[in-house]
């Protein structure tokens, strides 16, 4: 507490995020108003890097102690027990050597995240019937794979190689950042597939009909235990064995309007009708996940 200056350090070798993409895509008109399109999308983020998560597109701090390896941290309370579905699971805490952080004045070193690349692949199908004889529709899906990989022994964004909700430490596991917001985070976002359908249909008389229709897979739901982990202060501790290995229910939703439209000389008014969630989905997004 008396010292004048800052115990942390950032790395005099830091580097710029680097991130590589590519789109192949291709598009092609069928009938008159009436197109298709499809997209693949590949794209690798490396030397990720970041501060207190602003700016990062991936929601990641690295930051480890100085001075210290992944030999440097010692084993901690071995997690035990039963997961929802009835499946046991054991996983080991590590806790980092507090003499070691001493010896090494204590600080922190911002730095590129070592090994770590985040990979994407994705593919978009589209289809667009402009608005003619009377009716129109779009329809989209998407089916996305966003994933993680590590060279050497993976380690977490404090360089603790304990397995956290938003470190997984899983090769090749699916990447799901967590979300922010007041009263509206802790959602893990990550749905390998989407659909939205919608469409108009206009009838005599002014009037018009509409609906969409929209799908998902349900995000990731990670469950932790919270464990005190010495100078690393209390984590959440994921007990899965990947960040997916719970999912929430898949969301539906649809809605329809039914409008009508009246002009009066120079003037136009439109009646609009609408009834959103149709079906009356009452589709879980969020939970408690501290086991």
């Amino acid at each position: 507490p008396s010292s004048v200056a800052s115990a942390d350090r950032i790395d005099p070798d830091l580097k710029a995020p680097i991130t590589r993409s590519v789109v192949v895509g291709l598009e092609r008109e069928l009938l008159p108003n009436l197109a298709v399109s499809a997209n693949y999308t590949w794209s690798r983020l490396t030397d990720v890097v970041g501060s207190n998560n602003t700016g990062d597109p991936i929601g990641l701090t690295f930051a480890r102690w100085i001075g210290l390896g992944t030999g440097d941290y010692l084993p901690g309370t071995l997690l035990t027990g039963r997961l929802p579905n009835g499946e046991t699971y054991s996983v080991q805490t590590y806790i980092p050597d507090a003499a070691r952080i001493t010896a090494n004045g204590n600080g922190r070193v911002l730095t590129n995240y070592p090994g770590y690349s985040a990979d994407y692949q994705g593919v978009e199908l589209s289809i667009v019937k402009r608005m003619s004889n009377r009716w129109m529709m779009r329809a989209a899906f998407s089916y996305n794979n966003p994933t993680e990989s590590f060279d050497g022994t993976p380690v977490n964004t404090l360089g603790n190689p304990t397995r956290r909700d938003t470190d997984a430490l899983v090769e090749g596991g699916q990447l799901a950042p967590r979300s922010a917001g007041s009263g509206a985070g802790d959602v893990f976002v990550n749905a390998g597939w989407q659909i939205n359908v919608n469409g108009a249909f206009q009838l005599p008389w002014g009037v018009e009909v509409a609906g969409n229709v929209f799908g998902r897979e349900g995000n990731a739901f990670p469950i932790f235990r919270s464990v005190a982990l010495g100078r690393d202060g209390s984590n959440r501790v994921l007990v899965t064995s990947e960040v997916d290995s719970f999912r929430f229910d898949n969301l539906w939703n649809v809605d329809v309007r039914l409008s009508k439209g009246v002009r009066i000389e120079r003037f136009s008014m439109q009646f609009v009708a609408d009834l959103f969630n149709v079906l009356n989905a009452n589709t879980e997004l969020n939970r408690q996940r501290n086991l």
